[in-house]
């Protein structure tokens, strides 16, 4: 597994994949931290249904999100970790964020974070709002 959208590949090298990933019964989970090239990649080619765009942030500052938001997706997500803080999703959702991946730090010196922070008392309520999954 990589990123895709990395610099160091041609922007439409996956281009040719995309009627495959359209044919299968699979959901293609498109997750990096270079939402500009991917939104640059989803302008030139259509994407099909079953592939979701997310970028990976650990702030809603993070420009990051803002590229995914204008990415053209059937499905966008965002993996939010490490949870650092509360955060109020709802305007994202209301613009069109579906899925959040919410998670804490892991390695040698982590900071434990409770789970009641990070999901019953978290970011996970904004989505539960809405009817959108938290995971």
């Amino acid at each position: 597994m990589g990123d895709g959208f990395t610099k160091s590949l041609p922007l439409d090298w996956l281009a040719p994949e995309l009627p495959l990933m359209a044919a299968s019964p699979h959901q293609w989970l498109f997750l990096s931290k270079r939402p500009d090239r991917q939104r640059q990649f989803a302008e030139r080619h259509e994407l099909p249904r079953n592939v979701w765009c997310g970028t990976s942030i650990t702030t809603v500052q993070d420009q990051r999100l803002r590229h995914l938001m204008r990415t053209r997706a059937a499905i966008k997500f965002v993996s939010y970790e490490p949870v650092w803080g509360p955060v109020d999703w709802r305007p994202w959702f209301e613009r069109g964020l579906n899925w959040l991946i919410v998670g804490g730090e892991s390695g040698t010196g982590y900071r434990d974070r409770e789970r009641a922070s990070s999901r019953s008392g978290g970011p996970c309520n904004s989505a539960r709002r809405r009817r959108s999954p938290c995971s």
